[in-house]
């Protein structure tokens, strides 16, 4: 973040950046004053004084910048005041009903989950773990929600599926094996273990990182079917590419997993066949959307296929 600040008073420099900052800043304000105003009108969101604290903050210092491009005293200095007020306003923080105000503008995907898990535990949130959604049907001025051995009723129903869906299998003899699994939620299980991770995406990677940074393992490998990481965040990607510096993970780009034995998988490249002493794989290549229960509610889908 501090490197966007210090861009941002660079481009100061120019007249034409001022002045934009300050039209801007006065639409963003407004526009962010209405949103709030009706959410809180409507019931959708529950009033907070840090909401009129933030917005004052920003009206004065983007008001001052006015002032100094007006009078042309002080431009520079009170337009880099109004470009760090836009840093704290941009990165306040989130109050969470029955829980309190968290603070942190970035976190790890194992930073989240221990965040949610304290969330549930603090305000004794029910969860149903295990259970799939099979239908989501209208019932009087409700909905009727049924899956695995569960029924309930609901007034509102929201849909946080994902793109993921159900996991993807990989279809390959021995993918039924206990030492397959299709997330991580610990790393530490995998603890002096030899642990392969297979995909080529987000989720894939992080997976990959979490278990060379965090697990313990005695070998990481990573087994994507092309030459190189292309669909992931550039920095997931920079992550990857240190720890394979630091022989923390095997890259295993170019190959494909063609069968998976109790210790060991066979890999399939270019070069040929190879064996790989292994003790988990940890499948991460996407999942299958839910396509008949979003059918069931009148949801289209649309399928575009691409290369990747």
């Amino acid at each position: 973040m501090l490197r966007r600040i210090v861009a941002d008073l660079t481009s100061l420099r120019d007249p034409r950046t001022l002045r934009y900052g300050v039209v801007s800043g006065y639409a963003l304000t407004f526009a962010f004053s209405g949103l709030v105003a009706l959410g809180v009108a409507l019931g959708v969101l529950p009033w907070h004084p840090l909401f009129a604290t933030l917005l004052g903050m920003k009206l004065v210092s983007n008001t001052l910048a006015w002032l100094g491009l007006r009078f042309d005293r002080f431009a520079l200095e009170l337009g880099g005041v109004n470009v760090c007020m836009d840093a704290v306003v941009m990165t306040g923080a989130i109050e969470f009903p029955g829980y309190g105000t968290v603070r942190r503008r970035t976190m790890s995907k194992e930073d989240l989950v221990e965040l949610w898990t304290d969330i549930r535990e603090r305000t004794h949130l029910p969860v149903k773990e295990g259970v799939r959604i099979e239908v989501i049907e209208p019932e009087g001025a409700a909905w009727r929600v049924r899956g695995d051995s569960f029924s309930d009723r609901a007034a509102n129903v929201v849909l946080a599926l994902g793109r993921r869906g159900a996991p993807r299998e990989l279809g390959v003899p021995g993918e039924e094996l206990a030492k397959v699994a299709y997330r991580v939620i610990e790393p530490e299980v995998f603890a002096d273990t030899r642990v392969l991770v297979v995909g080529g995406g987000n989720a894939a990677a992080d997976c990959a990182i979490a278990l060379a940074e965090l697990g313990g393992c005695r070998a990481v490998g990573l087994s994507y079917r092309r030459d190189e990481l292309a669909r992931v965040r550039a920095s997931v990607k920079d992550r990857i590419e240190l720890l394979i510096r630091q022989a923390k993970i095997m890259p295993l780009f170019g190959t494909e997993v063609v069968a998976i034995a109790p210790h060991h998988v066979m890999l399939k490249s270019a070069r040929g066949m190879q064996q790989l002493e292994n003790d988990h794989v940890v499948v991460q290549i996407g999942g299958t959307a839910p396509s008949q229960l979003l059918h069931s509610l009148g949801i289209e889908l649309v399928e575009k296929r691409g290369e990747a």
